[in-house]
């Protein structure tokens, strides 16, 4: 059982840091999409930084596993699932929205980020809905789904304010 727990506690890590950019996405595009919405550049501007937010989220991420390697594994075990090492390795491969040809095509990031959502998530929903214990990892799962939900507007604001100061930037370069 012991394993068993620190692969789980692997996969809640995963699933803090990725699970909620496709509700994220998925609200910033349903309020983007109403016409006389006041803020309707807004949602538009956001619907366009959507992957830039996402690869900075997975750059917190590889920062996380790079502290976590230098660190040593800290008394966890060094046996890992399979899916953890994919998870893992699929979750540093969001550092590549940082380029444009990925940033210019904001479904691929949702698309990505499905992976960890399906996998994860809706895996604890079904195979979890008809015991007690499971019905206790699915509200973990969704107490860690929120906090992966605002980690993931923390990081699109992030962007937001970057873009905003590096645009402000560039128009008094170019008014001087």
């Amino acid at each position: 059982m012991g394993d068993d727990f620190l692969v789980y506690f692997q996969r809640l890590e995963i699933l803090a840091f990725f699970s909620g950019f496709p509700f994220l996405y998925s609200i910033i595009h349903l309020l983007g999409t109403r016409h006389s919405w006041i803020f309707q550049a807004f949602f538009e501007k956001a619907k366009v930084l959507l992957p830039l937010s996402y690869a900075l989220t997975a750059t917190f991420f590889a920062a996380y596993i790079s502290i976590e390697m230098i660190m040593g594994p800290g008394g966890r075990a060094d046996r890992t699932s399979f899916l953890v090492y994919f998870l893992k390795i699929w979750g540093v491969m969001a550092i590549l929205f940082w380029t444009p040809f990925l940033r210019k095509v904001p479904p691929y990031s949702l698309w990505h980020s499905l992976v960890f959502f399906v996998v994860l998530l809706l895996k604890d929903l079904v195979l979890g809905w008809n015991s007690a214990e499971g019905r206790e990892l699915i509200r973990n799962d969704m107490k860690i789904f929120t906090t992966s939900t605002m980690l993931n507007l923390v990081t699109l604001v992030l962007v937001f304010v970057g873009h905003y100061i590096i645009r402000m930037i560039k128009s008094a370069r170019a008014g001087t």
